[in-house]
This record gives structure tokens, sequence and C-alpha cells, in this order.
């Protein structure tokens, strides 16, 4: 048997879990954009650097749960199916997945994985009698379905599918508040942290240091730059549209932070153009990239504090 959705698409984004939202509110009939996703998940105003090596795990590797959880707020619901490959019960956990994919396709209900062949989230538009069919990173490379199985299998042995189905939106004045609770949060404290990565201004911190002592990694420096590089970008475009939708609640502190934001956005971009991306793995030695970049960081980190300091002054104007 087989099943496919065929106008079921990621939107191509460096963050593929927010691409891969945003192709599931299209195929929803939603009228939302790549930045007010972003920007109401939560992920255009984070940051998560692994400190030692700039590895490109940051962008993924913390307890992004918590983004789902916020895209609810949204009007997407998610049923998650999650494990790892040395939970004694994870074969079964994989065939949970597996029928939670099928019965939620045959609704034409999108679905959206982890690891359907990269590391990054894919959208799961189908399936056959041998697994799934994914759209996402690479994915013209998925020339045929990927064996059920073999999801959670990789080094990383993280299993992660779920359901995303449409619900009511919550009121824009309650998006605005869940997004600055958890910028604040993630930004201030581990709640959100795994081991060995930082968030934060901490997170600029860690990144600088990682390239002053020569440690970063090309291929995690790279991909780190481009990621948070657009979602600042989004963070920005996100205040913009929630400013037309409360008008006149905060609009000073939101200029200000569209413009902080926007400033952001532009040094990050410097440093992804300094660290075009490539998969390489050398490590980072080139003393003028590296001082450059660094400028644009030590700017970009001065900026987010002001920014955070302004998203505390709106989330006071809430109280």
């Amino acid at each position: 048997m087989e099943k496919r959705l065929n106008d079921l698409k990621w939107t191509p984004q460096w963050t593929s879990i927010i691409g891969c939202y945003h192709g599931c509110s299209k195929y929803l009939c939603f009228d939302m954009s790549v930045s007010w996703i972003s920007g109401g998940s939560g992920h255009a105003f984070i940051m998560n650097i692994d400190p030692k090596g700039l590895c490109p795990s940051g962008p993924t590797a913390f307890k992004n749960w918590v983004i789902n959880a916020n895209i609810g707020r949204l009007g997407m619901m998610t049923t998650p199916v999650g494990s790892t490959k040395d939970f004694p019960r994870f074969p079964a956990k994989q065939k949970e997945a597996w029928e939670l994919a099928k019965e939620s396709l045959n609704y034409d209900v999108p679905v959206i994985a982890w690891e359907v062949y990269v590391p990054e989230f894919y959208v799961v538009n189908g399936y056959d009698d041998n697994g799934y069919f994914a759209s996402g990173a690479l994915d013209e490379k998925l020339t045929k379905s990927v064996p059920w199985d073999k999801l959670g299998t990789t080094d990383i042995g993280w299993l992660w599918l779920a359901s995303v189905s449409k619900e009511e939106p919550k009121p824009d004045i309650e998006i605005l508040k869940g997004v600055i609770d958890f910028t604040l949060k993630f930004a201030t404290t581990r709640d959100y942290l795994h081991d060995n990565y930082v968030s934060g201004l901490e997170a600029y911190d860690g990144w600088i240091n990682a390239l002053s002592s020569k440690e970063a990694v090309y291929n995690g420096a790279s991909y780190n730059a481009a990621v948070w590089a657009e979602c600042r970008y989004h963070a920005g475009k996100f205040l913009s549209e929630m400013k037309t939708k409360l008008p006149g609640m905060a609009d000073p502190e939101f200029d200000e932070l569209i413009k902080l934001y926007g400033k952001i956005a532009e040094d990050l971009k410097t440093v992804s153009e300094i660290f075009p991306f490539e998969m390489k793995t050398d490590k980072i030695t080139d003393d003028s990239k590296i001082n450059r970049a660094i400028d644009a960081l030590k700017s970009a980190k001065e900026n987010e504090k002001n920014a955070l300091k302004t998203l505390v002054k709106i989330e006071q104007k809430l109280i």
C-alpha cells in the first residue's frame, strides 16, 4: 500500500523544524508567514551554542519539546512519539511511530520526524510498505522510502515523530506573553539546555572563545552562523507583525526591538558570510576571518543584551 500527500512539503530553512512547521501550516490552510512561526514558537529569539568547538548540533540539541509546545499557541497541536535507541522498548517505539504516521497520513494529517535522512527535521508526506517518504534537507537524494525501522538508529540515536493537527490559535496577546517568557527563561536559565551547551549572552561568549582559541570546527561555525542569523531576521519580522496586531500596546518598545534584532541579524549574517556553510571539519585558524567574526559577534551581543532588557519592559506592560 502507498499513501502520498503530494502538496505537503517543507519550506526550505536553515532552521529545519521551522521550515517543517511552515509546510504543515500551509497544508492545514493557515495563513502564517515563516517569521510568524519562527517568532511565535520562540525559536527566532533563542541561541544554543557548544562553547568547546561550535558543534553543529547547537541549533537542535536542546530540550526542543518546548518549541513543539509553543507551536500549539499558533494553532498546531503535536502528538509525538519519542525514544532513544538505548531504551529497552525502542523497537516498540519505532513501531508506534510508524503506526502513528500511517494513521495520521491516512486522514490527511501532516507528520514531522527527526533525522529521516540527515540530522534535521523532515515533513513526512507519505509511506509505502517499506517506510517513510519525506520532504526536507537533501530530499532530492531520497529517491525511495526510508525503512521505518531505521528511524532513531543513527549515532545520535534519537527517535522523534509527531502528527501535526489543526486547532484554534491563542489570542495574539497570549502568543506574545508566551514568547517573551520563553525567551527570557532560555536566555537566563538552564531549564531547556543539555549539558555542555550555553545560551543567552553566555552563548556569544562561548562562540567568541571557540573562535579565539581556534577550537571552532568549520562546519559547526558556519552552520550556527546561518541558523542564528536566520532566526534573528525572523525575530524582527515577527515583532513587526505583532506590532500591527497589537497597535498602541507598546509601540516604542516594539520599534526598539525591531531595530535591535535587525542589527543582530546583520551582524550574524556577516559571520555567516565570513564562514559560508561547508561540511568540512577543519578547525578555523585564519586570524583575519576570526577577528572579523569576533567583532561582529561582540556587536551582536551588545544589541542582544539591550533586546533582552526591552523584552522585560514589554513583559511588565503585559502584567
